[in-house]
């Protein structure tokens, strides 16, 4: 897939050649073709920022991705625009949001990236990418992936209870807040007062996982001991 001509590198090269010698070389317009370019060598599709959020409300900006969909592999594009490392391009790895629209880190981990002298071909800059910043990056993608995927399955089993809440409660239960599909741990608000009656019975209950917390207030001493004597057949019952 990295593998190319003389001539097409020839080709390259008077366009890189180009670029540099053209006073707009390191301007947006020069980074996103060159970044056009270069995609195919990685099998990838590259995209401006702007492209990429396109309800952003920033004018267009020297940066930009490169996406693989089928591996879900994704680099963030920008030149250096300080330092010793000024006009060098900077390519770093991007990881996918958790189910829950976090950004995923590790402790004491940076993500990875590399810088690239503007001056190679587009073609060598994909060399350099493939073996110096590939290799790591997707190592760590497959970690992040896994514990996204960790994650779903958790999300996946509060939604589920807290719906068993729901149905449980029916009019006698609100969600607190907005309802969130992404929230690890929603709770309902619970009233169990019927118009005219001035006795309480009220209360929240939370999910977390396969397990939550019940609240409950101002209930009758009855209604206390039918709770606890629910509990108790239960827990009995998981003796035998």
């Amino acid at each position: 897939m990295l593998a190319t001509t003389a001539t097409e590198t020839t080709l390259e090269t008077r366009r890189t050649l180009a670029r540099m010698q053209d006073p707009r070389f390191g301007s947006t317009k020069a980074l996103h073709e060159f970044m056009r370019d270069l995609a195919p060598h990685l099998g990838m599709v590259y995209k401006s920022y702007n492209e990429t959020y396109p309800h952003s409300d920033s004018q267009d900006v020297a940066q930009g991705y490169l996406f693989n969909q089928e591996t879900g592999q994704e680099l963030h594009v920008s030149t250096i625009t300080y330092g010793h490392q000024k006009g060098r391009l900077y390519f770093s790895g991007v990881y996918p949001k958790s189910a829950t629209g976090a950004t995923v880190s590790f402790y004491g981990e940076t993500l990875p990236s590399i810088t690239v002298a503007p001056s190679k071909t587009p073609a060598q800059v994909a060399k350099d990418i493939a073996r110096r910043l590939l290799p790591d990056y997707q190592q760590r993608l497959r970690r992040v992936v896994e514990q996204n995927n960790g994650t779903q399955q958790h999300l996946n089993t509060v939604q589920q209870g807290f719906k068993e809440l729901q149905q449980a409660a029916g009019p006698y239960g609100r969600v607190n807040g907005k309802e969130d599909a992404k929230n690890t741990a929603p709770s309902l608000s619970l009233s169990f007062t019927n118009a005219g009656e001035s006795y309480g019975r009220y209360g929240t209950a939370t999910v977390y996982s396969e397990t939550g917390e019940l609240n409950l207030r101002s209930l009758t001493v009855a209604e206390m001991a039918e709770v606890i004597a629910l509990l108790r057949r239960q827990a009995e019952a998981r003796k035998k």
